[in-house]
């Protein structure tokens, strides 16, 4: 009897598995980096909420302005990192007129702080500006007063307390350098009309428990 034999069939080696073109993912890439890149500016360059132009100073605030010089009041959340841009343009201009104005820093804090939740780098800056008068705003009662929303929020008044400025000293969100609220104040400074009395503000909101 003849043996028999069966016929394996050949064992077929797997596909390589499927690449992607090295163009294909360069784009991707820069797609996403594209995207993430417009993001942030898109989030630097959009302004806070607008406060209200409050045209005369509240009777009912307990911040005190000048009567000799023209009073800028900055409303601020100590825990917000774009506020010290707003510091570093007011220390511009302080740097040339050291006596212009007589600065009121207005520090929020919640309800359930303590006072030390208020005193960061931001307020020991504040502080040591000259001129300087710095005040924590339990619950932003001076905020409401006033119309403050974004911190950095700065409202200039003269010495018979009408508004001649309210607005922000940056450009973009964190970002020191030249800027519309800064030449306007700067004008001020030099007893000028400034050119601009409005202008948006780049920061945090005011009323905010958390950075």
């Amino acid at each position: 009897m003849k043996p028999t034999f069966t016929r394996m069939s050949a064992v077929q080696p797997p596909l390589p598995a499927r690449r992607w073109p090295l163009w294909c993912v360069v784009g991707i890439w820069a797609l996403v980096t594209a995207a993430g890149f417009t993001a942030i500016w898109a989030y630097g360059h959009t302004p806070g909420a607008a406060g209200r132009d409050t045209e005369d100073w509240p009777a009912a605030s307990a911040v005190a302005p000048a009567s000799d010089r023209p009073t800028l009041v900055m409303f601020l959340h100590p825990k917000c990192p774009c506020s010290r841009a707003s510091l570093e343009e007011l220390s511009r201009v302080l740097a040339l007129y050291p006596d212009a104005f007589a600065l009121r820093f207005v520090f929020f804090q919640p309800d359930r702080a303590e006072e030390s939740w208020t005193q960061t780098d931001l307020w020991k800056k504040a502080r040591n500006l000259p001129h300087a008068e710095v005040v924590t705003d339990k619950s932003a009662a001076e905020a409401k007063l006033f119309g403050a929303l974004t911190s950095g929020d700065t409202y200039i008044y003269d010495p018979s307390g009408t508004l001649k400025f309210h607005g922000g000293l940056t450009a973009s969100r964190g970002h020191a350098g030249d800027s519309p609220g800064q030449d306007a104040i700067r004008q001020i400074a030099q007893s000028q009309v400034p050119s601009l009395t409005r202008f948006a503000v780049f920061g945090c909101p005011i009323i905010k428990d958390t950075p």
